[in-house]
């Protein structure tokens, strides 16, 4: 399953953003003059600009989020966060191939950057496309990581299914369940119709 846009953890989140601050933004970032409209200041931190394009793509303002992610990126080009942001709001823009670029690129960043690791895998899985790195990638992290989220467990069994590895599939969707605690009912429902299927399919 594929993970979610995060703020920054990098500085205070802790209070929400205030709309107010967008209109003043407008004023900060850009004044007129005879020659039109120029950059003159950019006052935010690479994490308020992140923090920012959350909020813009919690309210479906793509190109918004993607300005800003550019921003934060430009200031901070070392953080795989703004990189795998990018790639969740471009993959919701429809611009699949750039949204694993994005993905790639926070992996190329932080080889064990979980949440990019997660998506580019779920997107290739998920989507019937060539799984490249993904099962080395996926192997990596099974093997040594103890407490690996039941998000990523759900995708990790898509990349075992689709290597034609059924048994390891069943068993990473069962220990997906197990570590299920916090989720709904539906998400626990789609965790438990993907053990069925396989072992519909392939009975012991």
């Amino acid at each position: 399953m594929k993970s979610g846009r995060k703020r920054d953890s990098s500085h205070s989140t802790s209070h929400p953003i205030k709309w107010g601050l967008l209109p003043l933004l407008t004023v900060l970032f850009t004044a007129c003059s005879g020659h039109g409209i120029y950059i003159v200041h950019d006052p935010l931190s690479a994490g308020e600009h992140n923090d920012l394009a959350v909020a813009y793509e919690e309210r479906g303002e793509y190109d918004l989020a993607i300005d800003h992610l550019n921003r934060a990126i430009r200031k901070d080009p070392g953080n795989p966060l703004f990189f795998t942001n990018r790639g969740n709001v471009l993959l919701k823009r429809g611009d699949e191939e750039k949204a694993l670029e994005d993905f790639e690129k926070a992996i190329e960043i932080d080889h064990d950057y979980l949440d990019a690791i997660n998506n580019l895998c779920f997107v290739r899985a998920s989507r019937g496309r060539s799984l490249h790195s993904c099962p080395e990638l996926i192997r990596e992290q099974l093997e040594n990581r103890r407490e690996l989220p039941w998000q990523f467990l759900d995708t990790a069994g898509l990349v075992l299914k689709s290597m034609d590895a059924p048994g390891r599939a069943i068993e990473t969707y069962r220990e997906a369940i197990s570590r299920c605690a916090g989720c709904s009912k539906e998400q626990l429902a789609w965790l438990e119709r993907r053990v069925k299927s396989l072992e519909d399919r392939y009975p012991k």
